[in-house]
């Protein structure tokens, strides 16, 4: 697990090029991508809901959106399950009752860069997902965790 160093395409400190994830969302076949403008994207709900939720798939980018969620509850904003050589990158995500962006369940060689997290449960969570780059995040207002690792190696 890298916690800091440059970005995936470079090398993240203290990890060698044999263990260094292959760049995510490529368009190669099989990859998708939910790519908005920025903040002006907004997803929102008003439900107990989780926004974005992809599972066992690989090669996905989610970027440039902003998710908004429905407070107290426990919605999530992006939720990776069993999800692989993905990046979540330059997302807002603020008022999700349980979690900002959740990678579980053998989520691995994923990057979560750049993102902003705000009044959510926990900020960034990663559990049993290895080989992950979390980098340049901004977890602020948590009432739990800012950014927790749980069960994950490398």
């Amino acid at each position: 697990m890298v916690l800091a160093g440059p970005s995936l395409f470079g090398t993240p400190t203290g990890v060698g090029p044999e263990t260094q994830p292959r760049p995510a969302g490529t368009g190669k076949k099989g990859s998708g991508a939910a790519v908005g403008a920025g903040k002006s994207t907004k997803i929102q709900t008003h439900l107990n809901m989780w926004m974005i939720s992809a599972n066992t798939k690989s090669g996905l980018l989610v970027q440039d959106l902003f998710l908004f969620g429905q407070g107290g509850n426990n919605n999530n904003g992006i939720i990776f399950n069993g999800v692989t050589f993905s990046k979540i990158q330059s997302v807002w995500v603020e008022n999700c009752g349980s979690r900002g962006i959740l990678l579980t369940s053998d989520s691995n060689t994923c990057e979560v860069a750049n993102n902003h997290c705000d009044v959510n449960n926990r900020g960034i969570e990663l559990s049993g997902s290895d080989d992950c780059v979390v980098i340049g995040n901004i977890v602020t207002s948590s009432t739990q965790d800012g950014i927790k690792l749980n069960s994950c190696d490398n």
